[in-house]
């Protein structure tokens, strides 16, 4: 799963064309409530069925405390879901479940406002780099999701006048959306239960409007341009990758021996320290040595025995179809 902030369905169609060389599809969802990330970004998590309600507009875990930094990172690796870092464009294991995320179309909005409309093709090419790098590591399948989208009018907002009295403090008050008091009197605006906890209202800016002077980049309201989110799906499909599957690896000493199928496949086989990091190749490539069977020889001064390893399918192109982990001596 990658997850990018504030990835708007306009920009996700954008997206979607720089990766039409592999299958894509693009359908959408709604929102949770409001429109911010810390109610929004839990909510597409694969782990979101372990949240409920925390503070403010925050998800929370199971003793109270926010989902977001470290506490969403450790309920990801309690579920078994690998967090790769952006920044270090990590893979990870492709034989499991990842989640990977970038923020930054979100803050270039906040920070530069009407700018970001000349930024957001080079963070959409980003996007769709991270997505082909992570296809060509082995993985099978990227979902990309989003938490909201955003409102930039031409001008600043018209300011609409919601009472201080009538919001809970200053960390759950925003310039499209504020949380009311349990006790308070209703504005006239739009009224929506919190997505983590029906019995909490939250107050919505009506139309384009905000409630704050000189709104231009915001979001947590109820327009369809924050509320109806994308999610993509891109696979390499069968012209970008072979159809091949690693079904077994035994090692007798440095020797591996890589069973694959369907094994009349056009594939060669590479043992490396990083799966998408073709210098780090410490055995093969090799072809197959009979239908379904391929044996790599891997140097003892690159990798004794002990060391973690992967085991790589290539295609003619050099594309990764499969990969698995493996330890140089022991078995798979």
């Amino acid at each position: 799963m990658v997850f990018v902030d504030a990835l708007r369905f306009d920009l996700a169609q954008r997206l979607a064309k720089r990766l039409a060389s592999f299958d894509v599809s693009i359908s959408p969802r709604l929102a949770a409530f409001p429109t911010v990330t810390p109610t929004g970004q839990p909510a597409v998590a694969p782990v979101a069925a372990s949240f409920g309600a925390g503070p403010a507009f925050d998800a929370g875990d199971a003793e109270g405390r926010s989902v977001k930094g470290q506490v969403f990172r450790s309920a990801l690796a309690e579920a078994g879901v690998q967090y790769l870092d952006w920044k270090a464009a990590e893979i990870g294991d492709v034989n499991k479940i990842g989640w990977t995320q970038t923020n930054t179309i979100d803050a270039l909005g906040h920070d530069h406002g009407h700018a970001l409309a000349d930024m957001v093709d080079q963070q959409l090419d980003l996007v769709s780099e991270r997505v082909q790098n992570l296809l060509a590591a082995g993985w099978r399948r990227v979902v990309v999701v989003t938490d909201h989208g955003f409102l930039m009018p031409a001008a600043a907002a018209l300011k609409v006048n919601l009472p201080l009295a009538v919001t809970e403090a200053d960390a759950a008050r925003k310039p499209r959306v504020a949380r009311l008091k349990a006790d308070a009197a209703r504005p006239e605006f739009p009224i929506v239960p919190w997505t983590w906890d029906s019995s909490v209202e939250m107050v919505s800016a009506p139309g384009a409007a905000a409630f704050e002077a000189g709104t231009i980049y915001d979001h947590g309201g109820l327009s369809p341009q924050e509320c109806v989110l994308p999610v993509i799906g891109v696979s390499a499909g069968a012209g970008a990758s072979g159809p091949a599957q690693i079904e077994g690896i035994r090692w007798t000493g440095q020797r591996c021996r890589v069973d694959f199928e369907p094994a009349e496949a056009d594939v060669v086989a590479e043992v490396r320290l990083a799966p998408a990091d073709s210098s780090t190749t410490v055995g093969g490539p090799k072809a197959p040595s009979e239908p379904g069977e391929i044996k790599v020889l891997v140097d003892e001064e690159d990798a004794a025995e002990g060391t973690t390893v992967y085991v790589v399918l290539l295609s003619g192109d050099g594309s990764v179809v499969a990969q698995r982990q493996t330890t140089v001596g022991g078995t798979a």
